[in-house]
């Protein structure tokens, strides 16, 4: 240290001055690149949604432990599945319980529920489709070229094109196609049937670039989507992955706008997400030998 001293005492003033001018930019490029490590984490939280704070949390019933499904249905209600009973559960978060429950099928594996129109659409994983009429709660079952090993856990409603996006967290391929990353594929409901060309290949190193970009060091060692949702403002694309536990935002050129990591206190094994016609988002949790937990997010425009 005494030798540095000296070296400084021996300076000519405006050198001093130009050492000390190295070092304060030094030190704002570290704090620059901190804060740009930051907003990767919270480049949601930031412009749409604070998902470290929801502004409601409600403990779910114990027949909504598994719950693997959501979709909102109307005013305060959201329709849910649970992956092992064939049963829809409306839940009205207002009252904080469900207020009606109605079988449509045997028990299964099923993964997502999603509102279209007049009709609730639920897929199981195996890529089958199940359609229940509103009005007169006739259920008809639609097969598809999906199977089990897609493992189907995501299920979305583009009312734009009149579709349904079905997300693989399994394999992404169909008979001979070879995708690379998670696919997504579409099922539209005017001529009822599945396009077997991807709507969407999402690989890690696509989130990875983009977590990169904005100076992120977190690496994608895992992602496996287990819900997905159109925002209804913004039209962006909301994909949620309890493996991993990433919260994933396209734009609609299909380009990552967004990367979240999600962390556990909040987000034990988050499984559906859905928004209300106003933006505001729902994610729901499983319980894990607890009760599920459905977190409220109100939009920030």
């Amino acid at each position: 240290m005494r030798f540095y001293k000296h070296i400084l005492m021996r300076l000519k003033p405006l050198t001093k001055l130009l050492i000390i001018i190295i070092v304060i930019s030094t030190l704002g490029c570290a704090q620059s690149t901190k804060n740009e490590t930051n907003k990767v984490v919270s480049s949601i939280s930031s412009s749409s949604y604070d998902l470290k704070q929801p502004d409601l949390m409600f403990k779910l019933p114990y027949d909504l432990e598994e719950i693997s499904g959501l979709s909102y249905f109307r005013d305060s209600i959201v329709v849910a599945v649970q992956d092992e009973v064939g049963k829809l559960f409306f839940y009205d978060y207002n009252l904080g319980k469900v207020v009606e429950e109605y079988r449509f099928g045997k028990d299964g594996d099923y993964e997502g529920v999603e509102l279209a129109g007049q009709s609730i659409y639920i897929v199981k994983a195996n890529g089958d489709l199940f359609e229940l009429d509103i009005s007169s709660k006739n259920v008809n079952k639609i097969e598809t070229p999906l199977n089990s090993k897609n493992d189907i856990e995501g299920l979305a409603y583009d009312k734009i094109s009149n579709q349904l996006i079905l997300a693989c967290k399994g394999s992404s391929d169909i008979g001979d196609n070879d995708n690379k990353g998670k696919g997504f594929y579409r099922f539209d409901l005017t001529n009822r049937r599945l396009d077997e060309n991807p709507w969407l290949v999402l690989p890690n190193k696509k989130i990875q670039k983009f977590i990169k970009s904005k100076g992120g060091k977190r690496k994608v060692s895992e992602f496996k989507p287990s819900g997905v949702a159109i925002h209804p403002i913004t039209n962006e694309v909301y994909i949620l992955a309890h493996g991993g536990k990433w919260l994933v935002t396209l734009s609609q050129s299909m380009e990552v706008s967004a990367v979240y990591s999600l962390k556990h206190k909040l987000f034990g094994q988050p499984e559906g997400i859905c928004f209300t016609p106003s933006g505001d988002l729902l994610i729901s949790n499983e319980g894990q030998g607890d009760r599920g937990t459905l977190l409220f997010y109100k939009y920030q425009k």
